[in-house]
């Protein structure tokens, strides 16, 4: 595991200076507006800086990402993509697992959530699992993300730190509390069993229900 240094954590603070700017000036704000001081205010206030913030929080990591994109691949140490993969993890370590992990934001609106961190989504596709490091994964439409299965892009061994691609085609059920790891390709109309854990750089193919630990192939699915 690599530690972050006080450059990356310089950027991260002066990055972070944003959302928190946005807040005191909402704060600022709403106490101008709601100068009597009843629960339901202060309710209000409170309710509107904790939005402010994370609003302004992905926006920020949004125009990171875009901006100082972490290369695909193994990431050498001192390296360029290294230093923007520090910044981006001090953003998931301190916030965004927060709002991913614990799954605080309704099913609904998942697919607009991790389309803001980088997603590429389909239509009708929701998530009711986790996916990590968005911007490395590709979904296509009718997907569902099964309650409790994660999906993680990156792969971190020993001191080897690396990201890669995980795409998802149509029309592709991955069951709950199912793991797919970094590299994987899943072909439109397959599935993937409850609990299953799908190796790196697995290729499934299209109508193919894979499960199992580690995931095998199991049989055809029908193309209907």
């Amino acid at each position: 595991m690599r530690l972050i240094g006080p450059l990356p954590t310089i950027c991260f603070g002066t990055l972070l200076s944003i959302p928190v700017s946005l807040t005191w000036a909402f704060y600022a704000f709403a106490s101008s507006w709601f100068v009597e001081p009843t629960p339901m205010n202060f309710f209000m206030i409170i309710a509107g800086c904790c939005f402010t913030f994370f609003f302004g929080l992905l926006c920020v990591y949004r125009f990171f990402i875009s901006c100082c994109p972490i290369p695909e691949g193994d990431l050498q140490e001192g390296s360029r993509g290294e230093f923007y993969w520090m910044i981006s993890a001090a953003f998931w370590v301190l916030f965004l697992n927060l709002i991913v992990v614990n799954h605080i934001i309704p099913v609904p609106m998942t697919r607009i959530l991790y389309k803001i961190l980088g997603a590429r989504v389909g239509k009708n596709t929701y998530f009711s699992g986790t996916v990590l490091d968005p911007q490395f994964t590709t979904f296509g439409s009718n997907v569902v993300v099964g309650l409790g299965s994660i999906i993680i892009p990156h792969v971190i061994e020993g001191k080897r730190l690396a990201h890669f691609q995980v795409q998802v085609g149509d029309n592709v059920t991955i069951g709950a509390q199912a793991t797919i790891l970094a590299g994987t390709k899943i072909g439109s109309g397959s599935m993937v069993g409850a609990m299953s854990l799908v190796p790196k750089n697995t290729v499934i193919g299209d109508y193919e229900l894979w499960a199992g630990v580690p995931a095998k192939f199991i049989r055809k699915l029908p193309t209907i």
